[in-house]
Protein backbone atom coordinates (compact mmCIF):
# COMPACT_ATOMS: atom_id res chain seq x y z
CA UNK A 1 0.00 0.00 0.00
CA UNK A 2 0.90 3.21 -1.02
CA UNK A 3 2.04 5.95 1.57
CA UNK A 4 -0.23 8.60 -0.15
CA UNK A 5 -3.13 5.77 0.19
CA UNK A 6 -2.23 5.07 3.78
CA UNK A 7 -2.40 8.92 4.65
CA UNK A 8 -5.80 8.87 3.05
CA UNK A 9 -7.24 5.97 4.89
CA UNK A 10 -5.81 7.60 8.18
CA UNK A 11 -7.43 10.55 7.37
CA UNK A 12 -10.80 9.10 6.50
CA UNK A 13 -10.79 7.22 9.90
CA UNK A 14 -10.72 10.01 11.97
CA UNK A 15 -13.35 11.16 9.66
CA UNK A 16 -15.46 8.12 10.94
CA UNK A 17 -15.32 9.63 14.48
CA UNK A 18 -16.16 12.68 13.56
CA UNK A 19 -19.91 12.60 14.69
CA UNK A 20 -19.57 10.19 17.25
CA UNK A 21 -21.99 11.95 20.26
CA UNK A 22 -20.50 10.21 22.83
CA UNK A 23 -16.67 11.15 22.44
CA UNK A 24 -15.63 13.94 22.75
CA UNK A 25 -18.09 15.64 24.59
CA UNK A 26 -20.30 16.41 21.51
CA UNK A 27 -23.65 14.91 22.63
CA UNK A 28 -23.30 16.77 25.97
CA UNK A 29 -22.38 19.92 24.55
CA UNK A 30 -25.50 19.81 21.78
CA UNK A 31 -27.83 18.60 24.75
CA UNK A 32 -26.62 21.81 27.26
CA UNK A 33 -27.32 24.12 24.09
CA UNK A 34 -30.99 22.38 24.11
CA UNK A 35 -31.11 22.72 27.53
CA UNK A 36 -29.91 26.36 27.74
CA UNK A 37 -32.39 26.98 25.08
CA UNK A 38 -35.45 25.69 26.95
CA UNK A 39 -34.34 27.09 30.44
CA UNK A 40 -34.18 31.03 28.18
CA UNK A 41 -37.95 30.70 26.88
CA UNK A 42 -39.23 29.34 30.08
CA UNK A 43 -37.50 32.19 31.70
CA UNK A 44 -38.48 34.98 28.72
CA UNK A 45 -42.04 33.15 29.44
CA UNK A 46 -42.48 32.44 26.09
CA UNK A 47 -43.13 28.90 23.32
CA UNK A 48 -39.89 27.70 21.78
CA UNK A 49 -40.88 29.92 18.88
CA UNK A 50 -40.98 33.13 20.80
CA UNK A 51 -44.61 33.68 21.45
CA UNK A 52 -46.19 34.80 24.73
CA UNK A 53 -47.50 32.58 26.76
CA UNK A 54 -51.13 32.78 27.35
CA UNK A 55 -51.50 35.05 30.12
CA UNK A 56 -52.78 33.44 33.60
CA UNK A 57 -56.81 34.16 33.90
CA UNK A 58 -57.81 36.55 36.24
CA UNK A 59 -59.06 34.99 39.19
CA UNK A 60 -55.60 32.24 38.93
CA UNK A 61 -53.84 35.77 38.98
CA UNK A 62 -54.83 37.40 42.12
CA UNK A 63 -54.77 33.72 43.95
CA UNK A 64 -51.46 33.38 42.95
CA UNK A 65 -50.45 37.38 43.83
CA UNK A 66 -51.51 36.09 47.22
CA UNK A 67 -50.21 32.34 48.13
CA UNK A 68 -46.55 33.13 45.77
CA UNK A 69 -46.19 36.79 45.34
CA UNK A 70 -43.54 37.51 42.73
CA UNK A 71 -43.80 34.05 40.62
CA UNK A 72 -44.02 34.64 36.91
CA UNK A 73 -46.40 32.20 34.73
CA UNK A 74 -44.44 28.97 35.35
CA UNK A 75 -42.80 29.24 39.03
CA UNK A 76 -44.73 27.83 41.94
CA UNK A 77 -43.24 26.03 44.03
CA UNK A 78 -40.07 26.03 41.48
CA UNK A 79 -40.05 22.16 40.74
CA UNK A 80 -41.15 22.51 37.32
CA UNK A 81 -38.47 25.27 35.83
CA UNK A 82 -35.71 24.68 37.93
CA UNK A 83 -32.15 24.15 36.85
CA UNK A 84 -32.01 20.83 37.16
CA UNK A 85 -35.77 19.89 35.40
CA UNK A 86 -34.71 21.73 32.93
CA UNK A 87 -30.68 20.39 32.50
CA UNK A 88 -32.98 17.28 32.22
CA UNK A 89 -31.84 13.06 32.32
CA UNK A 90 -29.43 12.07 29.33
CA UNK A 91 -29.08 9.64 27.10
CA UNK A 92 -25.84 9.54 24.57
CA UNK A 93 -24.56 7.24 22.70
CA UNK A 94 -22.87 7.09 19.43
CA UNK A 95 -25.65 7.93 16.82
CA UNK A 96 -28.22 9.90 19.22
CA UNK A 97 -28.31 12.48 22.60
CA UNK A 98 -31.75 12.35 24.06
CA UNK A 99 -32.87 14.15 27.10
CA UNK A 100 -35.94 13.87 29.04
CA UNK A 101 -36.92 17.48 30.44
CA UNK A 102 -38.07 17.08 34.61
CA UNK A 103 -35.33 15.83 37.07
CA UNK A 104 -37.83 14.03 38.89
CA UNK A 105 -41.43 12.57 38.05
CA UNK A 106 -42.90 15.65 39.71
CA UNK A 107 -40.79 17.83 37.37
CA UNK A 108 -41.81 15.79 34.49
CA UNK A 109 -45.48 15.65 35.25
CA UNK A 110 -46.18 19.04 36.19
CA UNK A 111 -44.01 20.45 32.66
CA UNK A 112 -46.84 17.74 30.85
CA UNK A 113 -49.63 19.68 33.18
CA UNK A 114 -48.58 23.36 31.94
CA UNK A 115 -47.68 22.78 28.25
CA UNK A 116 -50.30 20.92 27.27
CA UNK A 117 -52.88 22.79 29.19
CA UNK A 118 -56.60 21.82 29.84
CA UNK A 119 -58.99 24.28 27.83
CA UNK A 120 -61.86 23.04 29.89
CA UNK A 121 -60.82 24.74 32.92
CA UNK A 122 -59.72 27.84 31.52
CA UNK A 123 -55.90 26.69 31.39
CA UNK A 124 -54.13 27.61 27.62
CA UNK A 125 -51.15 25.17 26.79
CA UNK A 126 -47.80 26.57 27.13
CA UNK A 127 -45.46 24.93 25.86
CA UNK A 128 -41.95 24.68 27.20
CA UNK A 129 -39.72 22.18 25.87
CA UNK A 130 -38.31 22.43 21.73
CA UNK A 131 -35.82 24.07 20.22
CA UNK A 132 -35.51 27.64 19.85
CA UNK A 133 -34.29 29.70 17.12
CA UNK A 134 -31.21 30.32 19.60
CA UNK A 135 -30.81 26.76 20.87
CA UNK A 136 -30.73 25.77 17.17
CA UNK A 137 -27.90 28.21 16.39
CA UNK A 138 -26.02 27.67 19.73
CA UNK A 139 -26.31 23.57 18.80
CA UNK A 140 -24.57 24.84 14.94
CA UNK A 141 -21.87 26.77 16.96
CA UNK A 142 -20.96 23.24 19.18
CA UNK A 143 -20.76 21.14 15.74
CA UNK A 144 -18.66 24.17 13.66
CA UNK A 145 -16.17 24.11 16.58
CA UNK A 146 -16.55 20.47 17.36
CA UNK A 147 -15.62 20.16 13.41
CA UNK A 148 -12.91 22.63 13.33
CA UNK A 149 -11.27 21.06 16.50
CA UNK A 150 -11.37 17.39 14.03
CA UNK A 151 -10.25 18.53 10.56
Amino acid sequence: MSSNLKEVLAGLDGLRSLGDLDRDGLGEALLDAASAGVKATAEAGTDPDGAPWPRLSPAYAAAKAASHPGRPIGVRDGVMLSDGALRGERDIGPRRAEVTFGDSAEARDELGWFAEGDLGHDRPPRPVVGLSPAAIAAADRVVDQHVNRKV
